[in-house]
């Protein structure tokens, strides 16, 4: 089992609360009856996989989504923070109130995402207005259709970050046969690319990013 997953499901503190657990099963006692050390430990593992599962499992996302909110709006350095200030103050000593490092940060994240916006309206507008998105099904068709493998390439949909080609295997035409080649297609594009299977939809997405 990977290293990762171990630490996350069987965490320390988690073995040490079981541990402790277990003893006070092991020493308990039922109807005046004391507990055996196979319905000791059973109860033990019942009590981990019902609470201290779920609990290590949600300590483990929450820290994740905390760590993507740091990492897209991390925080500056206290010498840049304080330098910003005061030339931000000198600057606007004329001019009423001095603007914080914080507001300053704020204003340019804002400018940040609609040029961001921008430039992912231009390429939908692109895409959608030229063959650039036909070259695209199209360069996936030949792929495979080289490689002798019968596929139909479908409408493509344009997401928030990336393309997702639909392709869907003739009668015959396994999954797997077509998944294997998710490396030499990204070759071929000169793009980095993932597959995944929609089985209730029925095709197949070639999901590539779009990057501004």
């Amino acid at each position: 089992m990977n290293k990762k997953i171990i630490k996350v499901l069987f965490p320390i503190p988690s073995i040490t609360i079981f541990i402790l657990i277990f003893v006070a099963f092991k020493f308990g006692e039922v109807n005046g009856e004391p507990i055996v050390l196979g319905d000791a430990v059973g109860m033990s593992l019942v009590f981990y996989a019902v609470f201290l599962l779920p609990l290590n499992i949600s300590i483990w996302i929450l820290k994740k989504i905390y760590l993507y909110f740091k990492k897209k709006n991390p925080e500056p350095p206290k010498d840049s923070v304080n330098s910003s200030q005061i030339t931000t103050k000198k600057a606007n000593a004329n001019k009423g109130p001095a603007i914080t490092a914080s507001e300053a940060l704020k204003r340019n994240s804002e400018i940040e995402l609609e040029k961001t916006k921008k430039a992912y309206n231009e390429l939908v507008r692109k895409l959608d207005n030229t063959q650039a998105l036909r070259d695209l099904e199209q360069e996936v068709s030949n792929f495979f259709s080289e490689l002798g493998i019968h596929v139909l390439v479908g409408k493509s949909d344009i997401r928030a970050h990336q393309i997702i080609v639909r392709i869907s295997p003739h009668e015959g035409v396994r999954v797997k046969t077509i998944m294997r080649f998710k490396d030499d297609l990204s070759i071929r594009l000169g793009v980095p690319i993932e597959m995944e299977s929609f089985f209730k939809l029925g095709f197949i997405g070639i999901i590539i990013p779009i990057e501004y």
